[in-house]
């Protein structure tokens, strides 16, 4: 950790204070309940001068998520926005970091923050920082997916003169564990304890929401790949068999059938909506009749947004051996020659391995037959990445599909006009009407 990376942070609106950790030249991760309101926001660093407060605004989420029903969704990323912000000089990238917690240690995974709660309020309204130190609970809060529990040591703990939290003031402040950022500290337990647990988000779920890793990256703050932790420190990671770390961006995406695409503009907004949406895990069905465009629907759609995501891959579904080579393909990518040897089964359950320990990426299944064979994969992937799936049936998903239907009488004449030059009106109207309006007809 970089002290001088700890930012203060104003919430003039929720009129609440909070802490952030600068990750890049101008980029702040904290706490999303400490930024809400819609204002703007101010920050400073640290300093014994008391620097000024600095313009901010939330850069993400661009949606807010209910953090009452997904309390692992409270994290945001703030964009210093005053032209004359310097950020401190020199120091080292952020080096993010995960936790495996099915593994049983023998040794305390010890932890670290620095936050600005209310216990360290000063004469003249100036809160002063507080040393959080403590350890990783790392078999407590299983079930929780993508939170990190943190025990306080006693000689740490604030001490509580009402009901209100003396922590408050601390959300938002970057948790580390062996020089590794792994997750902003967001509640105090303590309706269960006195002050001594502290819940996180882990970044690895942070990771997993769309944009969050675009948004550290095209702010200057690098590939967000997260390291595994372990108490041994930074210099003896445990490595594992899924230990692969490809940049962002890595896809085998083909060419849209066609490079003019018309009237899908309301389509590709709800899909672009329902794929944006704060959730760990999403799986969003594109329904409709053979021809009518599912398929170039999602290449665009895959195709504008590759950027957003650690990886996309794209799979032909027709049958559960398509997909099993589909994934077994993915594995191949990322293994190269590691790969020879390897069953098609063997690879593909490698495949899957590697996606669950490493968010942040979208699956296309392309021209699904049956749900379920579709479902034999998504149910072991359901919290780490995105799902998208383009089939002729509508029943049987998890989801509720989004229906395509055929083209307008407009963007069938528009496609057809681009299509054909000095086309005759009357009869591309005919022509469009005789084949049904169906782009794959048309064209």
């Amino acid at each position: 950790m970089d002290v001088r990376r700890v930012m203060e942070i104003w919430n003039p609106v929720g009129k609440c204070a909070g802490t952030g950790y600068l990750v890049a030249d101008r980029l702040i991760l904290t706490a999303l309940h400490s930024v809400l309101g819609g204002g703007g926001l101010e920050v400073r660093p640290l300093g014994a001068d008391a620097p000024k407060w600095v313009a901010a605004e939330v850069l993400w989420p661009t949606v807010t998520p209910d953090l009452g029903r997904e309390p692992q969704a409270d994290g945001a990323l703030i964009r210093i926005t005053d032209p004359g912000w310097q950020p401190p000089p020199g120091g080292e990238p952020v080096r993010w970091g995960r936790i495996d917690g099915t593994v049983v240690r023998d040794e305390r995974l010890k932890c670290v923050a620095v936050g600005f709660p209310r216990s360290e309020l000063r004469d003249g309204g100036v809160r002063d920082t507080k040393e959080i130190r403590g350890h990783v609970e790392t078999l407590t809060g299983l079930k929780s997916g993508g939170l990190i529990t943190a025990y306080v040591d006693g000689v740490a703990v604030p001490g509580r003169p009402d009901q209100k939290s003396r922590w408050a003031g601390a959300s938002g402040a970057a948790l580390f564990a062996s020089g590794r950022l792994i997750g902003v500290v967001t509640t105090d337990r303590q309706r269960d304890y006195v002050a001594d647990q502290l819940t996180a988000v882990s970044v690895v779920s942070l990771a997993a929401r769309p944009g969050f890793a675009e948004a550290v990256r095209r702010e200057g703050g690098g590939e967000l790949v997260p390291e595994e932790v372990t108490a041994a420190g930074p210099e003896r990671p445990r490595r594992t068999v899924y230990d692969v770390e490809v940049p962002p961006g890595v896809n085998n995406l083909p060419e849209p059938p066609s490079p003019i695409f018309v009237g899908r503009e309301g389509a590709m907004a709800e899909l672009e909506k329902a794929l944006s949406a704060d959730s760990q895990t999403i799986t969003q069905t594109l329904h409709g009749l053979g021809g009518v465009g599912k398929t170039t629907l999602a290449l665009h759609y895959a195709h504008d947004h590759a950027g957003a995501y650690r990886l996309v891959w794209w799979m032909r579904s027709d049958t559960p051996e398509l997909i099993e080579a589909g994934f077994a393909a993915l594995t191949a990518r990322l293994r190269g020659e590691e790969a020879y040897g390897l069953t098609t089964g063997q690879a593909a359950e490698w495949a899957v391995g590697w996606l669950q320990t490493h968010p942040g990426w979208l699956l296309v299944f392309d021209n699904a037959e049956k749900p379920e064979d579709v479902h034999a994969w998504t149910g072991q992937l359901r919290a780490s990445g995105r799902h998208l799936i383009t089939s002729r049936y509508k029943r049987g998903w998890v989801c509720e599909p989004i229906s395509l239907p055929v083209l307008d009488e407009e963007a069938a004449l528009v496609l057809l006009s681009r299509l054909v030059e000095d086309a005759d009106a009357d009869e591309a109207r005919a022509l469009a009407d005789e084949l049904g309006y169906l782009p794959l007809a048309l064209e």
